[in-house]
Formats: structure tokens, sequence, C-alpha cells
């Protein structure tokens, strides 16, 4: 016998514009189900009448969850049964006058028919046997206890609402919600009707416009929301960087956003994001566990970020509890009710909730990528900014203006077009809700869990399975999660069997409850079928991941030995550039014709001929001159290595992933390859570079079989033995197809050998060395510390691994450094530093003394030079002074053809205190400490700027802080805004060129010599010499112990900008400027009067508040942060 459901679908199409009597137990669920399919509605139903053989008050429980099914049971009643309460009897019930009519029929409502609707003898009649929820064959597979269950479910008629597959029991609902009957026919309309027909004018015609609002308004009761407070719009990570940026601007002077360290990946990642853009000055993010979230709140935390319900675990954070305690510090909190919207009460303003987003496809049942919604409390919407401003949150959009204002209430946090398709699903999706108690889906959710959780626990065999999530109902959202290490395999042979649940990496089974559609047959289903697949499936559990790893394997050989595996080629454009650059006749003109015919590739060549590793002083635009700088075999590689890019391509999240990692290792070990063939072989080094970037290449076809294979596919660690398993064959067998040289193919299968034998270094070596460094533990591990340190694959390339003789830049041996001042002290450090890490060094320094007397001794350069040309280093010397900056670029140029890095070393210092300081020696110190650097920069500016890279590192001196020396202390502190300002100009042209500044603690032959020369003054004028430090801490405080920050400064990673840092002795610290809370004195005198300063006395509290303030930052100017804008213009908004 047919199941209810389907039954009244072929009902429906036998009786078209009939109408229909609905009769029996199942005559509420009969009704629910035709509403939801739009057979019928309230306004002009089908429906003609409804007669309940059991109570009313059952009959309306299993109807619309409200009084809707009540009020049409009462408005279409008529011939009821005797012993139907008189509560519920029509007053002015329909005539049923004879006409064609359909009789739906359920149970054993047949055998009554006669005795209520003896005059319809005219009536079609089609039985229905069996409950409304369940066909009657099938109630014999359940236990009767499970059954009762079910009929007494107050919800079991929403289920009719949703159109769910034959057959399947559903637990996944919290990643995908269920298809509605009211969400299909509403996409069927909007694209046929209201698009099809209406086209533009659906826009108003169906008020498309104002969708994202009332579909907001139909969330907001769901989640304990009042009206004007919540928006459908964008995505969750969307919803989340808006509220976040609004949190930062609402809590001004606050950097700290605390989350919990297992909140949901994205959530993390958009905030990281933020963090980055906007600087730690700004915004920090502290992720901690969430127990020790309360602890760490004060009156630094701008927002706290959770999530309502755990995802792995289920986990029900304390909403009010925890909102309590972020308000208790000053701080907003931002709650993802991704996995708790739709399944359990929500109280967001009863419990002052600042900020929230969720999703629509899980519980809401929006449908795959249905918008998201956000809830921003209205007590906080006037003030709020958000940084996406587009027109839909404009406050006239259709009025085009070219400033933009906000609209007023929750709008405003509208950014663009909205998606109509998905969110008219989303729309009609949520009219189930529609007056729906959550209590009572809470109520059902703990049940479906708790049934769950008990039937497992009596299931022996399934104590295998560990339970994650807590024990206690209240205490989890609407999910059950249990650990096994066969969780994956588990999964899959549940979903083979119609029961569909979802994983979680590593070991993860989730099973999530949707008590508007789930019912308790379908939790016994559930256990029932785990407890078949983990005692008879025997394999599912005990199969190995090296034995699947094997089979797939196996697989995959097979494919290739019958030509069957599809293995990549290199694009046509690429073999042909390779071709080209092998003939006898190649020149650049030639190769830059075949080149010509992919302007992209060509672009991306031109624009690797100008980047910081190849460039002169010049840039070039012309791609024959291009493979000129480059050389026509260094070309061809370049090509195939940009080629080879767009080959590690995907589909599917995890595989992207994967290509983008095997990619990005690639590109690693092709740069590390060719830094070891330039500085310890005799080897080329693009083909090294090329060597690097292939010998993975037999990943490629593996990733692309596992997007074919489910099993693959969703299973990270046996694509991983698999991969390792195969990809050297299948990696030659490429390189062999590609016509490579013979050098390069022997790379895939032979790099994974670190320790093999041979006197001879080649390509193999190179490319297994340069992995083993890719891969090293980190850059605190000396490399002699690591395991691999004695491999004799580094032996025979020539590298002492005892020695940190590897280069601090991948390809330094084109980076040119300008250090001033490099003759002596901290500057021959830098110089002597940055030589052995592969940099071309300009070593500038007159030889004069330390207070800038003395004739020019160039032998001070001479040997500086001399001992890193000596250590095989490349080296000029240069014996201009500082203030002749044009002169020393130009001869740094003239040298090497570029300059890359300019530290400005050089200084003098003059030892006369404040009260014997002449103009004339203020004058000297200024003309070198700080007109010096300007001079330098000056130049050394244009040629940074056409290279659209640089790094600058300027001296300070601690004097900043205050010293006996005022015309040096000037000049060191002045040369800290220099700095900041040439970062400024970077950050306008938006260039690769990074300014910071050093404020070093050394004991130099400066210091040394000025020492000796005031304590010989005071002791000629009777006084005792200079007390100096001991000479032990003297000893730890040589120049040497400087440098590494300035070559860190100096390296092309350093990211790094307006920063000053200190150094000395091994110690390292970064220096900020402080702002304090802002006083505002209009307070006392109104918008218009004139602060007093009285104010300022009175406010000394305020002022010396350094924790409600904010930091100032390059490019702030002579006004402020915008921070500090904002406090003064909405403070006197406020006032006015």
């Amino acid at each position: 016998m047919p199941d209810a459901e389907e039954a009244v679908r072929v009902i429906a199409n036998q009786t078209a514009a009939r109408p229909v009597i609905l009769l029996g137990h199942s005559a509420g669920g009969h009704l629910a189900l035709l509403l939801g399919a739009g057979m019928a509605t309230h306004a002009d139903p089908i429906v003609e009448a409804v007669v309940a053989l059991s109570p009313i008050a059952r009959l309306a429980r299993y109807g619309a969850g409200d009084n809707s099914c009540q009020k049409m049971v009462r408005r279409f009643m008529g011939g009821q049964p005797a012993d139907l309460p008189d509560a519920y009897r029509c007053a002015d019930p329909v005539n049923l006058t004879p006409h064609p009519l359909t009789v739906v029929l359920s149970g054993e409502a047949d055998t009554i028919v006669p005795s209520v609707f003896s005059d319809l003898d005219g009536a079609s009649r089609v039985m229905v046997a069996g409950a409304s929820l369940m066909a009657r064959e099938d109630e014999q597979s359940y236990p009767p206890s499970v059954l009762a269950m079910d009929r007494d479910d107050p919800l079991a008629g929403y289920r009719l609402q949703f159109d769910l597959p034959t057959g399947m029991a559903y637990f996944d609902g919290n990643s995908l919600g269920a298809l509605s009957h009211e969400a299909r026919r509403r996409v069927a309309q909007t694209t046929e009707v209201e698009w099809g027909a209406s086209l533009i004018g659906g826009w108003n015609d169906h008020d498309w416009i104002g969708l994202t609002r009332v579909a907001g308004e139909l969330i907001a009761p769901v989640i304990g929301a009042g009206p004007d407070q919540v928006l459908v719009a964008d995505s969750i990570s969307v919803n989340l960087f808006k509220l976040l940026c609004v949190a930062l601007r609402l809590r001004p002077g606050r950097t700290r956003i605390l989350t919990d360290t297992a909140n949901f990946p994205t959530d993390q990642y958009i905030a990281q994001g933020l963090v980055d853009l906007l600087g730690p000055e700004r915004a920090l993010l502290e992720a901690l566990p969430l127990d020790d979230i309360p602890a760490a709140l004060d009156e630094s935390v701008a927002l706290v970020m959770l999530s309502h319900v755990d995802y792995r675990t289920g986990r029900l954070h304390d909403m009010s509890g925890l909102t309590a305690a972020a308000h208790e510090c000053g701080a907003l909190i931002l709650w993802d009710l991704a996995h708790s919207a739709g399944a359990l009460p929500l109280g967001l303003d009863a419990d002052q909730v600042d900020l929230a987003v969720g999703c629509g496809y899980k519980y809401l049942n929006g449908g795959p990528g249905a918008p998201a919604f956000l809830y921003v409390a209205k007590r906080h919407q006037d003030l709020a900014r958000q940084p996406l401003q587009g027109w839909m949150g404009h406050a006239e959009p259709f009025a085009f203006e070219s400033e933009y204002r906000p609209a007023e209430g929750i709008e405003r946090f509208a950014s663009g077009t909205p998606p109509i398709l998905s969110l008219a699903a989303l729309h009609a999706a949520l009219q189930v809700f529609d007056n729906l108690d959550m209590r009572m889906v809470r109520d059902k959710s703990m049940a479906l869990g708790s049934l769950c959780q008990a039937l497992i626990e009596s299931k022996p065999v399934l104590g295998t399975l560990t339970l994650v999530s807590p024990s206690l109902p209240e205490q989890r959202g609407s999910q059950l999660s249990y650990r096994h290490p066969d969780a994956y395999q588990i999964c899959q042979a549940l979903i083979k069997n119609g029961v569909v649940v979802d994983f979680r990496a590593p070991d993860i089974l989730r099973i999530g409850f949707a008590p508007l559609y789930l019912r308790y047959a379908d939790v016994w289903r559930l256990v029932e079928a785990l407890e078949s697949v983990i005692s008879t499936d025997a394999h599912l559990v005990k199969t190995t991941m090296a034995q699947i790893a094997e089979q797939i394997s196996t697989d995959i050989r097979q494919a290739l030995k019958a030509d069957e595996l599809d293995l990549p080629s290199l694009p046509e454009v690429a073999l042909r550039i390779r071709d080209e650059a092998q003939s006898r006749n190649v020149s650049a003109v030639s190769l830059s014709k075949v080149v010509g015919e992919d302007p992209a590739l060509a672009a991306q060549l031109v624009k690797t001929a100008n980047s910081p590793m190849f460039m002169a002083a010049r840039p070039i635009d012309d791609l024959a001159q291009a493979i000129s700088r480059l050389g026509v075999e260094y070309a061809a590689n370049i090509v195939t290595g940009l080629a080879m890019n767009h080959m590690f391509q995907a589909t599917s999240e995890l595989i992207d992933n994967k290509m983008r990692e095997v990619w990005k290792t690639s590109t690693d070990v092709a740069a590390w390859s060719a830094v070891l063939a330039k500085r310890f072989t005799k080897l080329r080094p693009d083909q090294a570079t090329l060597a690097g970037l292939t010998h993975s290449i037999g990943v490629l076809p593996i990733l692309s079989w596992a997007e074919e294979n489910d099993d693959l596919l969703n299973d990270s660690k046996t694509l991983d033995r698999v991969i390792e398993s195969i990809h050297p064959v299948i990696g030659t067998m490429i390189l062999m197809r590609w016509n490579f040289a013979e050098e390069i193919i022997s790379v895939p299968e032979g790099y994974m050998s670190p320790i093999r034998q041979g006197t001879d270094v080649d390509y193999v070596d190179l490319v297994s060395a340069a992995l083993l460094l890719v891969n090293r533990a980190g850059p605190d591990t000396p490399l002699c510390d690591e395991p691999w340190a004695d491999a004799p694959v580094f032996a025979r390339i020539g590298i002492d691994l005892s020695m940190d003789a590897l280069p601090l830049q991948k390809l330094t041996e084109q980076v040119v450094a300008l250090i001033t001042g490099s003759g002596r002290g901290l500057g021959r450090e830098h110089a002597l530093l940055l030589a052995s890490r592969g940099c071309k060094i300009i070593v500038n320094d007159p030889g004069i003394a330390y207070d800038g007397s003395g004739n020019a001794q160039h032998q001070v350069a001479d040997e500086v030079v001399d001992e890193i040309r000596a250590s095989g280093g490349e080296a000029v010397a240069n014996y201009d002074s500082v203030e002749q900056g044009q002169a020393i670029i130009e001869a740094g140029l003239q040298a090497f053809g570029r300059i890359d890095i300019v530290i400005n070393n050089a200084g003098i210092i003059t030892p006369q205190t404040w009260s014997e300081l002449t103009l004339e020696s203020w004058q000297k110190t200024i003309d070198v400490n700080l007109t010096g650097v300007f001079s330098v920069m000056q130049a050394a500016w244009p040629v940074l700027v056409e290279q659209g890279y640089g790094r600058c590192v300027v001296t300070a001196s601690p004097a900043i802080y205050g010293a006996g020396v005022a015309a040096y202390a000037a000049s060191k502190a002045g040369v800290i805004g220099l700095a900041n300002s040439l970062q400024f100009e970077a950050r306008k042209l938006k260039l690769d060129i990074k300014c910071n500044v050093i404020v070093p603690q050394a004991n130099t032959r400066m210091v040394q010599d000025l020492n000796a020369n005031i304590s010989a003054s005071r002791v000629a004028k009777g006084k005792s010499e200079l007390k100096r430090a001991p000479a032990e801490i003297l000893d730890r405080m040589g120049p040497e112990k400087v440098s590494a920050m300035v070559a860190w400064l100096a390296h092309s990673e350093c990211q790094s900008e307006a920063k000053i840092f200190e150094a000395g002795a091994g110690y390292f610290a970064q220096l900020n400027w402080a702002r304090s809370a802002p006083l505002f004195a209009t307070e006392k005198e109104g918008v218009e009067g004139a602060p007093l300063p009285e104010h300022i006395r009175d406010g000394q509290a305020t002022l010396h508040d350094f924790a409600a303030g904010d930091m100032p930052r390059s490019g702030d100017g002579a006004m402020g942060s915008p921070n500090a804008l904002e406090w003064v213009f909405g403070h006197l908004k406020s006032n006015k």
C-alpha cells in the first residue's frame, strides 16, 4: 500500500480543481502537505471539509503548528462525529450540497463514511491506507514505543511540508536543510512568472527589492529579536567581516578580539584577514580555550567572537553568561548562530546580544548557498559604520549620489544587489517557522538526541564509538558527535544504506537532528544501521590505510599501463617555445615572436624581467628585450614554469588546496635549487629551477583521479599515501612525454633518496637538498641539529651545515646593498653579514674621525671591501660624504646597475654639553646625521621607485630619550620623522618599499672614542673620569650583536614599515608611539566654547590613561589618526 504522502500527490493530480475532503486521523497531516505543496491555500482552499476521528486538539497539533489549521477545521467543518467536543464545532458550517468531491480516507475512516457523510453519494472515493507519516507495512519494522513517540509528536505534521527522498533517513540537516514544498513552488514561481514574465519589473511588482528585509523579519522571532534588527544578506564570512569592523569602530582605542580556539575556521580566517589588513596597532586576534575567555577580558578587549554551538562537538555555549561577562568590561560580543538558528530557542534581545550572524541553509532550510543573515542590536545601529558600503545600504540607492549616506536602521548593513532566486527559496522556507513555538522544536531536538544516545549505549558492539558531545542534552545543540578511527568509512557505509550522516576530519561522525522533519523511527533506524555496519561489515573497520592506498595505487598503475590515465600536457605554446629555444638559429627576436602568441605569458615574462631579481636601473616593456635580459634558455624555462602553474587547478576544494600546496612546495624547492646551483655548483640555475618545479609533477594525474573517486577525495590521509607511493613513476613518464632532458627526467624518482651515493653533484642532489631545507623544522632550529643534517647530499654539494652558510634570501646574489659609514663599527658588521648572505655591497665611508674632523682615510672602506672579497663576496668602496648623496648613488649604479637596500648608518657626534654647544657644532652634526640621510635617500628614491622595490634602514640612537649631547639627540630624533615620511610616500605609490628605524646599543669605536674624550676633559677640569659599564657587560655589547636586526629589515620577506626597533647585546624590541585617551574640554564649555587651562588641570587622569588610547602610524598627519578624528567629530556631533 502506498505511503500517505505519495497518495496525496496522486489525489492532487486526479482531482485537479475538484474540492477535496480530508478525513481521518491523518487529516491534519494531509492538509499540511497540500498547503506546503501549494495545492491548497487559506484564501482559496481546494479543501472543502476536514473531519477528524480523533479529538480536534490532536488534529490541530498535526497541522501547521498554530491556530491556522484549527481555524480551517472550524470554518469547513460539516457533519462532525457525534463525539466532537462542543468547543470545536462550527457555528456556521459549510453547506455541503451534493457535487463532485474527492474524499481522502485515512486508516479506518472508510468504515464510518456512511454515518458521517450520508449525503455524499456522488463523491469520488480514494482510499489512503496507513498513517500520514508512515506506510502501514513499514510500521512492523519499528518498536511500538518508537511508533508511539511519533504518534504523540506535536510536530509530526511538519514533515509533510518537506520533499524528502523516499527511503532516506536524513541526519545532515545541520549542514544542509531539506527542500520544502513551498520553497520548490516559490523558486518555480520566481523563475517562470516573476522573472520570466515581469523581467525587470519584478523588482517592484514582486517586491524583490524588499525581500532581504522581509526575510529578516521572518528570522527575527526565530532568534528572539525584535523588528528592524535582522537583515538577510551575503554570506556568513562577508557578514562577519562587516560586523568585526563595526565592533572595532564602536570601541575605539581597544584592539583585542577574543575567540574560541575551537571556533569555526572561517570565523577565525576572516578575523585574521582583518588583523592583517589593519595591522597589530589597530587589531589583535587572540584564540583561547573557551573556558579561559572570561579571565582574559579587560578594558583592551573590543570584541568577543564566539559560535553558539560548537560545529564539531555540538557543545552549547552560555550566551547569556558570556554576553554579560563581555559587557562587564565594556566589550561587545558577536555570536555565530549557524548551528542554532532554527534548531533551538534564542533570545538575542533578552540576552542583550550586540551582534550576530547566521546562515540560511542549515536548520532554516533555505537551500545550498542560501544567503546568510546578520543581527545588529538597535541600540548600536545609528553609530555603527560597516566597511562594505554598497549601494543597497545607501539611504537612497536609486538617487545614485556620488557620496555615501547610510540608510536608517538595519538596512545600512546591506551592500550589493541580493541574489533573488536563492533569497526567494529562503523566504519560502521560512514560512514554516511562522508562529512556531521554538520551545517545542527544542524539546523534540533533545528527545531525538537522547533517544539516539540511549540506543547507541544499549548496543555493546557500538562501544567503539566515543561520545565527544556533552552527555546532557541541555548542554548541546541539535547534534551528537562520536569519535571513531574509521569514522569516514562508517559514514560512507551508512549513506549507502540510506542513512545520511556527516563526517568531520579527522575522525568525527556527526549526527544532526532537524526536528521539523526527522522521526523517532529514523533515529531507531540509524542506530540499527550503525550496529549492522560495525558488526557485519568488518572490512570497513579493519582495512588499514596502507591496504586502501595499495589498492588505489594498483588501480592507477593498471590505468597507466593500459594508457587510460590522463597525463597532463604542457600547453602548445610552451612546447613550441621550448622547441624554438633549442633551435640552432634561436635569438631573442625569434623567441619573442613565439611567446607573443600568448599575451598572458608574454606579460608575465616581461614582469619577471622587471622584477627585483633581474632588473637594472631602468624597467623595460619590450618582450625581446626581456628575453635578452633573461637569456633564451632561462626564458624558455620560466615560460614552462608559468605554464605549469595553470595546470595546478581543480574543481573540488580538497583537491584545489592540495594542488596549491604541491605548487607552493614546488616553487620553494625551485628557488632553493637555483640558489644552491649558483652558490655551490657549476650547474645551470635555470635548469635547477626547472628541476624543482617538475619534481612533483606526477602528483597531478593522481589528484585528477581523486576528483573522480569519492572515497579517495574524502580521505586526505589515504590520498597522501597514494601520492607518496606512485607519483615518482608517473612523474618520470610525464617528463619523458614532454621530451625533457635526461638530467631532469631522473629527478622525480631520484630526489626522495638524500642518502644516495655518488661523487658528482647533479640536479637530483639539488632538489633533494632543497626539499630538506624547505621542510626544515623552523628558522630557530640550527641546520646541524636537523635529523637529516648528515645526509651525503650536502657533502656532495659542498654545504657545511655546521656553519650558517646558506643565504638569508633565496636569490640574494642579485641584491645590492648600500651601507653608509660602513668602514668601522656597526656599518662594518652590517656589511660583512649581508655579504655573507649573498648581497653585493657598496661600502661607503670617508674615513674621518667620530666628530667629523680629520683627513679622509680611504683604507677604512678598502679594508672592508678586501675582507668581503676574500670571503668570496662582491663589494666596491666609495669615499664620498653622505652630504654628497647623488655621487654615492651614481657610483653604486655604475658598479652594480641597481641598488635594492639603503642602510643609513653614517653619523658623527660632538661632545659638547648644552652649555658648551655652539651653532657651528650644532649645524655640523645636523648636516651629517640628518641632512646626510636626506641627501642619500633623495638620490636613491627614484631608483627604488623605478624598481618598485626597496628596503631602507635609518639609524637613530638611544640619545632620543634624552642625553647630554643635544645636537646628536635632535638629529637622531629627526631621522625618525624622515623615515616615517618616506614610508608614507611609498604607501601612496603602492610600492614594495619598506622604511624602518633602528636604535642600536653597542660598544662601538664612536662610543669608545667619545667616552675617552669626555673622561680626558673631566680630568683636565679636576673631575673624576667618566664612569663606565663593567667590562663583562661591554664585552657583550659588540656591534655584531645589532646587525641581525638590520639584515632582517633589509630582507625581501620583511613587511615591517615605519617601525622603530631597539637592538643591542642580542636584545631586540619594537618601540611604539602612544596616544592617551582623549580629553574633551567641550563637555564643560559647550561645543563652541574655548577650553580653559583649568580643564587641562582637571583632566590629568584622562591624559595619563593610555589603556583607552591608540597608536599613531605613518601617514596619520599632524591632526592625528582616524580614530582620534572619529572621537573628536563623533563627540562634537553628539553634543550638538
